[in-house]
């Protein structure tokens, strides 16, 4: 068995075996972390659309929350603060895209403005409708159906609303004695159980959104996931063959000339150095 090692390693096909396959193994490595690199970023992007998705769907579901907020505010105050009607009126058009969104208007913002805090971060240059953001996201199909049908709901929810806000207007306009009952009415409008089922109503689709959006982006991230892995123990096995080859073929090249040299080569610079 050692001779036939012996041979082998001093044979030349073998040595151009090692050589050759070392020099294929080197630029293979290469390409397989290149791989590596844009899976990596390819991941990250995915992972960037999956977290931007749920922002713009749950800025819809804020945006429906804090104008239910305003109007219930606006009500229940009989109108003495204008403000919330401003305010309720600003968040349909930045909605809308009439008016600019301010800067990183997925953080708190309507709650500063409700506190005293007239704009808690400057206004950005862009000028863009909701809906328009989530077309450019890329939505499948079927999920912008259900932002659609979300959008409309919420719009049925919004003429409910503004008739609560006329009829508040109109408060001091009607007879005293009928009064209270049109304050009661404007207030069981936007609390009442018919005002409930159509918020529960509303958030159906957009419900249902969620669940569409977190499949599509939960496999799109695994199987980049599991792209990554195979590349990666890919790269490793790679890695650990180069390795092998190198050392083998140091070994076989050692052998080689301390067949020539009839001794190791350590040992001729001994003699060489005791002959000095």
């Amino acid at each position: 068995m050692g001779e036939f090692v012996s041979k082998l390693f001093r044979s030349k096909k073998f040595q151009m075996f090692l050589v050759v396959l070392c020099i294929v193994l080197m630029p293979a490595l290469g390409i397989i972390f290149i791989n590596i690199q844009n899976i990596s970023s390819h991941l990250e992007d995915a992972s960037a659309r999956q977290l931007n998705s749920y922002k713009l769907a749950d800025e819809l579901r804020q945006s429906s929350d804090d104008l239910t907020r305003l109007v219930r505010s606006y009500v229940a105050t009989a109108g003495k603060n204008p403000g919330f009607e401003e305010q309720y009126n600003a968040i349909l058009d930045i909605r809308n895209g009439k008016s600019p969104r301010p800067e990183e208007y997925n953080r708190i913002y309507w709650d500063f403005v409700a506190g005293g805090i007239k704009k808690p971060r400057p206004d950005s240059n862009i000028k863009i409708a909701l809906k328009d953001l989530m077309k450019q996201e890329g939505f499948a199909e079927a999920e912008f159906k259900k932002i659609e049908e979300t959008e409309a709901r919420s719009n049925v929810l919004v003429n409910l609303e503004v008739k609560a806000f006329e009829m508040i207007k109109n408060l001091n306009k009607a007879e005293p004695e009928k009064r209270d009952e049109i304050l009661k009415t404007a207030l069981d409008l936007v609390n009442g159980k018919d005002y409930h089922d159509q918020k529960a109503y509303i958030m159906k689709p957009l419900d249902e959104f969620f669940v569409l959006v977190s499949d599509r982006t939960r496999n799109e991230v695994k199987n980049l996931q599991e792209s990554l892995s195979m590349q990666q123990n890919i790269f490793k096995i790679l890695l650990g063959i180069t390795i092998f080859c190198s050392i083998v073929l140091s070994f076989v090249n050692n052998k080689v000339i301390q067949g020539i040299l009839g001794a190791k080569p350590a040992q001729i610079e001994n003699v060489i150095s005791e002959i000095s």
